[in-house]
């Protein structure tokens, strides 16, 4: 990873991809908004559009496990996606998401916020880039 660069944090769902950025010290995670989800090539193609102000080569991709940390079905979905990034381009990474919508929602709330679906996926991949972002500088 070039040292300028930043990391995406991505939310995978059914419906909606919420998507985060760090900011250039690699300390802290910003939503940016949500990608409504139309098939895996014009997905990877907003996706592009939407991190093109930033310089990101590496995404980390909330992986949904279950309790027993084996794969859920959604987790299988979301690795799947991340193999098409990769044949993109992207360099993709995984994290333990398990409870971060809600965690979101939960701070969305405490913060005076309603929000709707969007603002929550987006603020869920803040919080899995926000993790991934404190892993990765504790183990400096």
């Amino acid at each position: 990873m070039q040292p300028s660069s930043r990391v995406a944090g991505l939310d995978v769902g059914d419906h909606r991809t919420g998507v985060a950025v760090s900011d250039a010290s690699l300390m802290l995670a910003q939503p940016v908004g949500i990608i409504i989800n139309k098939g895996w090539s014009q997905d990877i193609r907003t996706l592009r559009r939407m991190l093109e102000p930033y310089i990101v080569t590496r995404l980390a991709l909330g992986d949904p496990l279950r309790e027993d940390g084996s794969p859920s079905n959604q987790s299988l979905k979301v690795r799947a996606f991340g193999e098409a990034l990769e044949r993109a381009g992207f360099e993709v990474v995984y994290f333990d998401e398990r409870d971060t919508s809600h965690e979101a929602a939960s701070l969305l709330r405490s913060a005076g916020k309603r929000a709707g679906r969007g603002q929550l996926d987006a603020a869920a991949a803040a919080l899995i880039l926000q993790r991934w972002l404190d892993q990765m500088n504790k183990n400096r």
